[in-house]
């Protein structure tokens, strides 16, 4: 998940290092994921049973959130799950808020810039960005 192997925490470790709250946060607040709490308990609570594999692959969190709550429509139950990882592991939200402080130091007079979102945490992010500077 991690996008450099410069970033210092894998999302194993974030798992593992993160109590129910903190999971919980991350998975609502990054992955707008409406069963986060739910989540976030069961992690908690299979991590700490013996033999629990639930972190040794993307498999195997995959199919432990898919077993907790089930699969419906054709998106995986787990993809927001992942999602929210990936974006905490690597800061993404954080590095976007970087970029859009600084890049119109940058851009000549007259210039344009055009962002690429893939989800409404960046979206929104960049919209009120560019509303403040208009």
């Amino acid at each position: 998940m991690r996008m450099s192997p410069q970033v210092p925490r894998t999302a194993k470790e974030l798992i593992q290092g993160s109590g129910e709250r903190d999971l919980e946060w991350i998975f609502r607040e990054y992955g707008e994921e409406p069963r986060a709490r739910k989540i976030a308990q069961a992690i908690v609570r299979a991590r700490g049973e013996p033999g629990s594999d639930i972190l040794e692959s993307t498999r195997a969190l995959g199919d432990f959130v898919e077993r907790l709550i089930g699969r419906h429509g054709r998106t995986h139950p787990a993809t927001r799950v992942f999602q929210a990882l990936r974006i905490a592991v690597n800061s993404e939200l954080e590095n976007l808020k970087k970029f859009l402080g600084v890049f119109d130091k940058y851009l000549g007079s007259g210039a344009r810039c055009a962002v690429i979102s893939f989800h409404s945490l960046e979206d929104r992010l960049v919209k009120r960005d560019f509303k403040a500077k208009a």
